[in-house]
């Protein structure tokens, strides 16, 4: 069997890791980034991420596919997505746009890459945020970075660079997540969504 990864991308609390866990609840594998930061209140180590401390990182940095970098806080929390997390089959990992490229560009020969870009009212990202991190002045002062940031990272200039990589056979497919409540009902139709997309390829 071929390897097919589905990357994940979208701005901040649009629901990825979300739909990342749903798929692996399908079946899926999940390619899990190695990270320098904390565990959230909700996370699991090797299951959200494989938390490591910055030692264990940059002995591995040589290791990844690809490499991210935030500070928040003033503190600098380091992403690696590990080369040999891609397994043969389906495959679903959650990225930011500079991870994005760089995996597009060290596209190994034997991946078949579907990116699936996630949007969602900004309204439905600041409740889920706050809901999610808690709402707090040194929060909301985060969530203000990180607004401005997406959109710089998420602008015409990327839908116009992964229009290249179409032409390489990379395809782009957007999804607009609306503000339903019903989350499982959100997650499932999306999910439902990839699946038949894979299946047209198979």
């Amino acid at each position: 069997m071929s390897k097919k990864l589905i990357i994940l991308i979208g701005k901040c609390a649009v629901g990825k890791s979300e739909v990342d866990k749903r798929l692996g609840e399908l079946g899926f594998n999940r390619c899990i980034s190695h990270t320098t930061r904390p565990a959230r209140r909700s996370e699991q180590n090797d299951v959200d991420y494989h938390f490591i401390r910055a030692e264990q990182y940059d002995d591995m940095h040589d290791q990844f596919l690809e490499t991210t970098d935030y500070i928040i806080n003033r503190n600098q929390w380091k992403y690696g997505l590990h080369k040999d997390s891609i397994k043969e089959g389906y495959n679903v990992v959650v990225v930011n746009t500079g991870g994005l490229m760089q995996i597009l560009e060290a596209k190994p020969d034997d991946v078949e890459i579907f990116v699936i870009w996630l949007k969602a009212p900004l309204a439905t990202t600041i409740v889920r945020f706050l809901t999610r991190e808690g709402d707090t002045l040194g929060i909301r002062s985060n969530l203000i970075d990180r607004l401005i940031r997406d959109s710089r990272d998420f602008d015409n200039k990327l839908e116009s660079k992964l229009c290249q990589y179409e032409k390489k056979g990379i395809l782009t497919y957007w999804m607009t997540i609306d503000n339903s409540t019903d989350i499982d009902y959100r997650l499932d139709f999306i999910a439902d969504y990839i699946i038949d997309l894979l299946g047209e390829f198979e």
